[in-house]
């Protein structure tokens, strides 16, 4: 509403990055949500043996460390792939936002259940074995 904006605004901040920049490492855990507002990033994850897997390629409007609310470390890395502009919203924007929408609360929860199953299918695809983390999200 307009009445959240003029909560929230002061409290988010625009962010951006360059092409080959670390937006999310492997292990952090997010201190709030990321939107993409412009530009490009991948998400990936480690493998056994080295290296990493790409997950998905993430644009405007996909969202980065959605495990903030969960206060878990992401097994997933996020790198702009191209300028990338995201605007930040600190985890206790968030917490306030979802203990009165119990529909965002949901968004966010079949979000990460996406983010899983393309997890899934990434790995499977390249031929290797599914990680059991259920952190393969960001």
């Amino acid at each position: 509403t307009a009445e959240d904006i003029d909560v929230i605004a002061p409290q988010v901040r625009l962010e951006r990055y360059g092409a080959g920049e670390v937006v999310q490492r492997t292990g952090a855990v997010p201190d709030g949500m990321r939107y993409i507002v412009s530009g490009v990033a991948a998400l990936s994850a480690p493998v056994d043996g080295g290296g990493e897997i790409v997950i998905a390629g993430l644009d405007r409007d996909d969202v980065i460390g959605l495990t903030a609310l969960t206060r878990q470390a992401a097994a997933a890395r996020v790198v702009a792939t191209a300028d990338l502009a995201v605007l930040f919203v600190p985890v206790a924007v968030l917490d306030g936002l979802v203990k009165t929408r119990a529909r965002l609360a949901r968004d966010i929860g079949q979000e990460i259940d996406n983010r899983r199953q393309l997890a899934r299918t990434a790995f499977e695809r390249a031929g290797f074995v599914v990680p059991r983390d259920s952190r393969m999200i960001t």
